[in-house]
């Protein structure tokens, strides 16, 4: 029995720069790097919510802070659970039904990244592997086997 529908994405930031007008064909495979973070929460009656920023940037020196974005996405990935929560109340979910969700939505995203880097010399750097339990228990708070959703989505 499912307990959820297929998450839906959506690209809600997206900035890719034209890296030949920056360095031409110069990159080197260690100066682009990786960044990746979540947010997790919930709106009413029944959607989680996952906020997921995609980064790739350019360090031109190990030793230095400066960098340069190369391409910047972010998505909102929403799921409906078969469940109605009221205003007001605790949202706990199973980390385990979290985490499949979470590494459903990222597999959805890894997949439309890739077709938007498509003939792009970034395409050639491949997101890293992301483990979504590790995620989860980074994220947000537990209580057993369910994790906590403290705060209801607010576009503001």
């Amino acid at each position: 029995m499912m307990l959820h529908k297929i998450p839906v994405i959506n690209e809600v930031r997206l900035e890719l720069n034209d890296i030949d007008f920056f360095i031409g064909n110069n990159l080197e495979e260690n100066q682009v790097h990786h960044d990746w973070s979540v947010q997790l929460s919930y709106e009413l009656p029944g959607y989680i919510l996952f906020f997921i920023h995609i980064q790739y940037s350019l360090k031109f020196k190990e030793e230095e802070e400066e960098e340069l974005i190369l391409f910047h996405t972010d998505y909102l990935c929403k799921v409906q659970l078969k469940v109605i929560w009221e205003e007001g109340s605790i949202i706990k979910v199973e980390t385990e039904l979290l985490s499949h969700l979470l590494g459903m939505c990222i597999l959805m995203i890894r997949g439309a990244t890739s077709i938007r880097l498509k003939g792009n010399i970034l395409s050639q750097y491949p997101l890293p592997v992301i483990n979504p339990t590790e995620l989860i228990n980074e994220i947000a708070k537990h209580e057993g086997e369910e994790t906590i959703i403290e705060k209801e989505w607010d576009m503001n």
